[in-house]
């Protein structure tokens, strides 16, 4: 089911040593990162300082985008459970100057860490 997840947009939990290899280069001093999760290619990294999304682009995937999101430019979020037919959960991000971000999640992923985490940075920013 991991595959079916994977290919309809649907990230899992990946793991935290994995992701500091991706984006250690632009890790400042005292940020960590809290949570990583990957989309086949892709990843969405949470710091705590900020949102990191990686598109890892191309056949060979030696093109990649690294897109860093300020907590303080986050305004309010959404969080979406999954229902009974649904594939997946969802949270979504409404950034100043950019609009809505939505990243969606595995149906048995817990949000409410992430929902929680993003409560205490992004109220305190805000």
């Amino acid at each position: 089911m991991s595959l079916l997840h994977n290919i309809m947009g649907n990230a899992s939990e990946m793991n935290q040593s994995d992701a500091m290899q991706l984006i250690s280069e632009f890790i400042v001093e005292g940020e960590e990162i809290v949570v990583a999760y990957k989309l086949i290619r892709d990843k969405i990294i949470f710091t705590t300082e900020r949102l990191v999304l990686v598109d890892i682009q191309g056949i060979t995937g030696s093109k990649v985008s690294f897109t860093s999101y300020a907590y303080s430019s986050i305004k309010s979020f959404t969080m979406e459970s999954a229902g009974t037919f649904d594939l997946d959960c969802e949270i979504k991000l409404h950034a100043a100057g950019i609009g809505e971000i939505s990243l969606k999640f595995s149906k048995g992923t817990d949000l409410k860490p992430i929902y929680k985490y993003l409560s205490k940075y992004i109220l305190r920013d805000n």
